[in-house]
């Protein structure tokens, strides 16, 4: 790296991230603004794919994913002329190295007490880490469990459908007889 320095900034899996293409001075009010992106971290031109040209100095992404790390670039023009270049280097860290990590730390303070399970902490830090798995997770997990009760109710009607019949049955062939008690 050269030059420039690079803000880096970090983001779980599937939460929003925006950068601002902001600068300390004025700026004229025709300016074009370009975002680029590298997946590796770089300041090198040729690695920099064009993402975006408008006049917008915010870059968003509203669920960001593993792919999504690398390096941002913005540049803002004026005129035909580069007036600032600022990057970014973004780390997306995903959903199962939360968990990950956080079932590895209880593991080791489990370790090191003994057996014996330390209190919650207060530390907001520690309690972020627990996350909700990927909706895709969730969406397969709910989908099995309707399928598992669906079945169920088939199942219980079926055997009570049988059984109604089983008894009608019974009924039938008991109208044919005659019972003579003397």
């Amino acid at each position: 790296m050269h030059g420039v320095p690079v803000e880096k900034l970090m983001v779980w899996e599937n939460n929003r991230t925006q950068m601002r293409c902001d600068v300390l001075f004025p700026l004229p009010g025709d300016i074009e603004v370009v975002w680029r992106y590298a997946e590796t971290e770089t300041q090198l031109l040729q690695l920099l794919k064009e993402v975006t040209v408008g006049a917008d100095r915010l870059y968003s992404i509203p669920s960001a994913s593993p792919q999504h790390t690398g390096t941002y670039q913005c540049e803002i023009f004026t005129e035909g002329r580069s007036i600032v270049r600022l990057y970014f280097y973004l780390t997306v860290i995903p959903q199962f190295v939360i968990g990950h990590s956080e079932l590895q730390g209880i593991f080791d303070q489990t370790l090191v007490s003994g057996g014996q399970q330390a209190q919650a902490t207060s530390d907001p830090a520690a309690t972020s880490l627990l996350r909700l798995p990927p909706p895709s997770l969730l969406t397969a997990c709910l989908s099995s469990l309707l399928l598992l009760l669906l079945f169920s109710l088939g199942v219980l009607f079926w055997r009570s459908f049988q059984r109604d019949s089983i008894q009608a049955q019974g009924s039938r062939c008991m109208q044919g007889e005659k019972y003579v008690f003397l």
